[in-house]
C-alpha cells in the first residue's frame, strides 16, 4: 500500500478522506502523479491534490491498486459532491476505478465511487476529465439499516488448484447498503503468513469496523506483489456479542460474493464485487 499522503490547504475546516485508485492494463508514467479534486452540485470545486508521482514511486502499475490516506480536501463532507475531477499528464494510463471515503471524523463513513475504465493521457499531453460518482446506498437502507454491526465475520475461499494460493498481502474494504464503508483492512495476521490464502482453504476472520455498518452489499478485494491468487468466494456477515457467553456470534444476513478468477498482473490484482457479480470480471478491465 502507498504511504499516507497529507496535503496542507488554507481552508480552516478541511475534510480528510481515504482515496483508492485502481489501474487497468496501461500503467502511468512513474514520475507523473495523478491529481484529483471533488466537484459539488452547482460546480463548486475543492482544492486539487496530487497523489503519487516521483522517480522512485511505484504507483499506478498495471492491474494494481493504490491507497492514499489521509488525503485533505477543503470541502466539508461528501453530501453535495457529485463528481471527481482527474488530471493526469503522461503516456496513456487506464483509470479503472476510484473510491473516496469520508474520514473527517477519524472514522470511515460515506463512500462515493466511479469505475470509468477509460484511457487518460497521450504523448505527454494533459488529460482532465470529470466522472460522476455513485453510492452503494439503496432504498432498503431505512428499513434494514437500523441493524448495524461493529464486527463482521469474513470468509475468503481459495481455489483448490495448483498454484492458486499466495503468501502475499491481501486487503478488503466492506461497503454497506446505506452508502458507508469500512476503511481498507488487511485481514491476515501478517504480510507473509504462510497459513493464509492456501489452495483449497477457506480463511475466517473477524473484522472490526467503525462506525458500525449495516448488511454488506459490495466488497473491494485486492492484493499486492506479483503472485497470482485465485479466490473463489468471499462472505461477510454482521456479528453481535452473545449475552450469555460473551462471545461474538453471526447475527446479520450472510452476503456472498462469487469471484473465482485469477487476481494477477494479467487480469487485475483486484475485484470490486456486488452479490450480482464483479466489475473487472464482467467488463474485462485488465486484459
Amino acid at each position: 500500500m502507498a504511504d499516507p499522503i497529507l496535503v496542507a490547504v488554507n481552508d480552516p475546516s478541511p475534510g480528510y478522506y481515504e482515496v483508492i485508485i485502481a489501474t487497468g492494463e496501461e500503467n502511468a508514467d512513474k514520475d507523473n502523479g495523478v491529481s484529483i479534486s471533488l466537484v459539488e452540485e452547482g460546480g463548486n470545486q475543492s482544492n486539487s491534490v496530487q497523489l503519487g508521482g516521483g522517480l522512485l514511486a511505484d504507483h499506478y502499475e498495471r492491474g494494481g491498486v493504490d491507497t492514499f490516506s489521509p488525503v485533505e480536501f477543503n470541502i466539508g463532507s461528501l453530501d453535495k459532491v457529485k463528481q471527481v475531477k482527474v488530471d493526469y499528464t503522461g503516456r496513456k494510463w487506464r483509470l479503472n476505478g476510484i473510491w473516496i471515503t469520508d474520514r473527517t471524523s477519524g472514522i470511515a463513513g460515506e463512500t462515493l465511487y466511479a469505475t470509468p475504465n477509460i484511457l487518460l493521457g497521450s504523448n505527454g499531453e494533459t488529460s482532465s476529465q470529470e466522472f460522476d460518482l455513485e453510492s452503494t446506498y439503496t432504498e432498503i437502507c431505512g428499513a434494514k439499516g437500523t441493524n448495524t454491526y461493529e464486527k463482521f465475520k469474513v470468509t475468503v475461499a481459495t481455489a483448490d488448484k495448483f498454484d492458486a494460493g499466495t503468501n502475499q498481502p491481501v486487503f478488503i474494504k466492506l461497503f454497506d447498503m446505506c452508502g458507508k464503508s469500512s476503511e481498507v483492512k488487511q485481514p491476515a495476521s501478517s504480510d507473509f503468513d504462510l497459513n493464509n490464502w492456501q489452495a483449497g482453504k477457506t480463511d475466517n476472520f473477524t473484522i472490526p469496523v467503525t462506525p458500525p455498518l449495516t448488511d454488506i452489499t459490495e466488497i473491494l478485494l485486492y492484493k499486492t506483489g506479483s503472485d497470482k491468487w485465485i479466490p473463489t468466494q468471499v462472505t461477510a456477515a454482521g456479528m453481535v456479542t452473545n449475552n450469555m457467553s460473551g462471545l461474538p456470534q453471526v447475527k446479520g444476513d450472510v452476503s456472498a460474493f462469487t469471484i473465482n478468477k485469477d487476481l494477477s498482473k494479467d487480469d487485475c490484482f483486484w475485484d470490486f464485487c456486488s452479490t450480482d457479480g464483479c466489475t473487472p470480471g464482467s467488463q474485462n478491465y485488465c486484459n
